[in-house]
């Protein structure tokens, strides 16, 4: 058997019950002008067309690979991507998140053959179910403090690392649920400070698991988050956790008292 040419991007893509999104994610991808990719579908074992779909419309393409099967959340799945991935560059963009534009892969791999960083990301759009702007990332470089505070923000859709260098962090430690991807920057950022991009790279529809917290769980990961990772406020636990109480009655009053931002800043 012919062994395939290794490509330079691996782009994950994991759904669970959300054809439509998917769909609408695949024909993304496909569109991109650098065609250097593979795509990696991992379903959860989903029961509405997902399967028949994936089946009778990707299982012939030679770019796709896509398996079916129980998992235990987002990240797991997204891990499980991950290691099937044989491209250069990971990439993950899940059901119903696109690129910003056709040609965002041919600017990724156009920066990295210049200087071959570890991992790097741009901005972030938000949109709702109907496609409506909500709000933007707005990246600048930061090191890791500012990461493991949240005072920095590095959106997976948008974010590119070397596949080598993700599976030296060890993926995603799945016990941080939906702030995986913002405690494996914390790790990375000590390791590599990533190359940032002023330019969307993705629209993320709003919703979802991240919709479903408080601001509180948000600030109280975080310190979990600071503890694994050796960043505590002072050094120290109780006042690491006094903080991060405190960030989340303070972003709570915010929501509260109607802030909205059109850059908006974790």
């Amino acid at each position: 058997m012919t062994q395939k040419q290794q490509p330079l991007f691996s782009v994950i893509t994991i759904t669970r019950n959300d054809l439509a999104g998917l769909r609408t994610t695949t024909d993304s991808v496909h569109r991109q002008s650098l065609q250097d990719f593979e795509h990696i579908v991992v379903d959860g074992a989903s029961e509405d067309g997902t399967v028949e779909w994936l089946s009778q419309n990707l299982s012939l393409n030679p770019k796709v690979s896509w398996k079916s099967e129980h998992d235990t959340g987002i990240f797991n799945a997204m891990n499980k991507g991950a290691k099937l991935a044989r491209g250069r560059l990971l990439v993950f963009m899940n059901s119903g998140d696109v690129f910003q534009g056709d040609d965002d892969l041919a600017f990724v791999a156009s920066d990295w053959n210049r200087t071959a960083w570890t991992w790097a990301f741009g901005e972030m759009n938000y949109v709702d179910g109907a496609g409506r702007h909500q709000g933007a990332t707005n990246q600048t470089a930061s090191s890791a403090r500012h990461r493991a505070l949240g005072l920095a923000f590095a959106p997976h859709q948008s974010t590119y690392m070397q596949t080598k260098f993700f599976r030296e962090l060890g993926g995603f430690d799945e016990k941080f649920m939906f702030a995986c991807d913002q405690e494996l920057a914390i790790r990375a950022s000590q390791v590599s400070l990533p190359v940032t991009w002023h330019r969307p790279l993705s629209r993320f529809l709003l919703g979802g698991a991240h919709s479903q917290t408080t601001m509180l769980d948000r600030e109280m990961l975080y310190h979990a988050m600071r503890e694994k990772n050796g960043e505590l406020l002072f050094g120290t636990k109780n006042l690491d956790k006094t903080f991060a109480a405190a960030m989340g009655a303070y972003r709570r009053l915010r929501i509260a008292g109607g802030a909205r931002v059109r850059r908006w800043r974790p």
